[in-house]
């Protein structure tokens, strides 16, 4: 309601302004057929008063920029001083990748329900943000912010590995990472979970209902049993639907056997470089 009662203002406003430059045009028309010295005495006006306000009105601007450069600066400060960096980010995974909508706040390809950007918004102020419950401006700056950043990260990181590369040069952590961007690239929302403890695992990946828990083995040699009876533990503990085990080789028939017997998904090289190919279009050998 409030935004249709300001674009009716802006309405009013440009009738407005357009009604009086309508009735100067037509002034200045009079001028010039019955007082031309006047006319070109009031021309020399309009453009000295025109340079003017060019000159105030842009001043004007660049204050008002500077300081709300100021004011984002310091709001993005405290959202990293606060530790809300990686909440934002899971948010954003989590909650933005459902249908365009009039009804929701659509950006950057994301998609987001006003009732959970509310929820969200209202955790971020009881934990020391202050963002206005009056408008958004402040807290969707944040969105978009955070949105530009997955994606320039997303676009880098896909630039890098344009030139096929080895997955066995890759570090455990470089393995990972680059599942990461793959099950994004899935449409998958992607929660990191790895170093929290010694449960097994390392991604939750949500997408719809489904919680899928992903055990990374970046490996030389084929994937045994270990890898395995990880994923179970760690499907149990993150109370996940599914588990995979996702090798940057091949697995041993033990280890294949015992995911068969506890409906564990193995995902070996052949089917990641595929996967790499299809959904990052980036060639791995």
């Amino acid at each position: 309601m409030a935004r249709k009662k300001s674009d009716n203002r802006s309405a009013d406003l440009i009738e407005a302004i357009a009604s009086l430059l309508l009735l100067y045009l037509i002034y200045m028309g009079y001028l010039w057929v019955a007082n031309r010295a006047e006319y070109w005495r009031q021309l020399g006006y309009v453009s000295v008063g025109s340079v003017l306000i060019a000159v105030v009105v842009i001043g004007l601007m660049r204050i008002r920029n500077a300081r709300r450069k100021k004011k984002e600066d310091a709001l993005l400060s405290d959202l990293h001083k606060n530790g809300f960096d990686d909440k934002i980010v899971n948010f954003i995974d989590s909650f933005g990748r459902q249908k365009m909508s009039k009804d929701r706040w659509n950006y950057g390809g994301y998609s987001f329900d006003w009732q959970q950007l509310k929820i969200f918004r209202d955790f971020l102020n009881e934990n020391g943000m202050r963002f206005s419950t009056e408008k958004w401006n402040d807290f969707l700056f944040v969105l978009r912010h955070f949105i530009y950043g997955e994606k320039e990260r997303f676009v880098r990181d896909s630039v890098s590995a344009a030139t096929p590369q080895g997955l066995d040069k890759l570090s455990g952590t470089d393995f990972e990472n680059l599942l990461v961007r793959l099950f994004k690239a899935m449409g998958y929302s992607v929660e990191p979970i790895g170093g929290h403890g010694d449960q097994g695992g390392d991604l939750v990946v949500n997408m719809g209902n489904r919680r899928v828990l992903i055990q990374a083995k970046r490996w030389i040699g084929s994937v045994g049993n270990n890898a395995v009876q990880e994923a179970v533990a760690a499907r149990q503990y993150y109370r996940c639907d599914e588990a995979r085990v996702v090798a940057s080789s091949n697995f041993t028939a033990e280890a294949v056997t015992l995911a068969a017997v506890n409906h564990i998904e193995l995902i070996g090289r052949d089917q990641v470089r595929t996967l790499l190919l299809r959904y990052l279009k980036e060639g791995w050998s």
